[in-house]
């Protein structure tokens, strides 16, 4: 493998590197563009398709992480689409078991199962208190965008997401996982940190 003369870029990845030009948007046409928006939840929640209120959740968010400090990277990486249980399943199952309230569900409905229908979440969401029912309307670029909802938003986002990647990793295909007592989903929502990720 032939390198660059510094020795550390092989010399195929430095010229393609070379080859693409950087161009830097100005602020006013950055803020032309239209907001980032998680298209998988999309598909599942299209209520949430409204450009102005994605406008509206990203301002918000942008003062409360940067102005105010509040550590919200759990929602922000949700509202992106990329903070949620991973369900790489080897093979073509079209059926799923959801690892938190152990019912079967397709691979295609099972963030819609998660997020709306699991009775797991739902004692959590309860439990945790954000405004609205559970449905994933209520956590994407949520309305009520208060500090203390975006901070319960973030902290149910973490609860799931870490709950659900344990237990994956106890059994990963669902078959030995035993029911999560009551107080064992109260315990779960107490080790986890509202803020951050």
């Amino acid at each position: 493998m032939e390198t660059v003369a510094d020795g550390w870029l092989p010399r195929a990845v430095a010229e393609k590197v070379s080859q693409v030009q950087y161009k830097s948007l100005s602020r006013k046409k950055q803020e032309a563009l239209l907001p980032l928006t998680p298209r998988r939840f999309q598909e599942i929640c299209p209520e949430v398709e409204s450009v102005k209120r994605w406008e509206k959740f990203w301002k918000v968010l942008y003062k409360e992480e940067w102005i105010l400090r509040h550590d919200l990277t759990a929602l922000h990486l949700f509202n992106f689409g990329s903070y949620v249980p991973l369900f790489d399943v080897v093979g073509d199952m079209s059926v799923m078991r959801c690892h938190l309230c152990l019912s079967q569900t397709t691979k295609d409905g099972i963030l819609a199962h998660i997020y709306n229908q699991c009775e797991t979440t739902s004692i959590w969401w309860q439990q945790i208190g954000p405004e609205g029912p559970m449905h994933l309307n209520s956590m994407l670029a949520p309305v009520n965008a208060s500090s203390d909802n975006l901070r319960k938003l973030n902290w149910f986002v973490k609860t799931v997401k870490n709950v659900y990647s344990l237990r994956r990793r106890e059994s990963p295909d669902g078959l030995a996982l035993l029911t999560l007592l009551l107080r064992e989903l109260k315990r779960q929502v107490g080790e986890v940190q509202p803020l951050g990720r």
